[in-house]
């Protein structure tokens, strides 16, 4: 049995690369409800001080979720988010490739609990996110 502090060691880091493409982002504004035209209409994002559509910043918070949840947990853990904490420093645009990095920070002795810093970069080297996370990190199966 691999236990959390085995698994999740401080200085561990994983990251993943997406493209946004319109036709996320329209999906992603369907799916939450937010349609506000500067996520969904072209010409509407134009006129505005970011020259085009943004995306969501919503889904850059679910770039972290994969991250974490699909990279750093693998098959034998579930993360379960305690706490996020972001700041969005430049908006995405439609078409930005957007590399998202998680590093493990700390990882408690008496909990399975883990805290990582966060981060989006574009493809330019820009930050669009920086943040912290908090995790409950649960074996799957449980028991196992």
């Amino acid at each position: 049995m691999t236990t959390v502090a085995t698994h999740f060691h401080v200085g561990q880091t994983a990251s993943m690369t997406r493209t946004i493409s319109g036709e996320m982002v329209a999906e992603y504004g369907r799916l939450s409800g937010d349609v506000q035209p500067l996520h969904m209409e072209e010409e509407y994002g134009s006129g505005t001080r970011f020259g085009g559509r943004v995306a969501h910043g919503a889904m850059a918070v679910g770039f972290i979720s994969a991250v974490l949840g699909v990279e750093m947990a693998g098959p034998d853990y579930t993360v379960i988010f305690l706490g996020l904490n972001v700041n969005f420093t430049k908006p995405a645009l439609i078409g930005d490739t957007i590399t998202t990095h998680c590093e493990v920070t700390k990882v408690r002795e008496d909990k399975p609990i883990v805290s990582l810093t966060c981060r989006c970069v574009n493809q330019h080297g820009e930050e669009t996110l920086t943040g912290e996370a908090v995790v409950y990190v649960d074996p799957y199966p449980i028991g196992s």
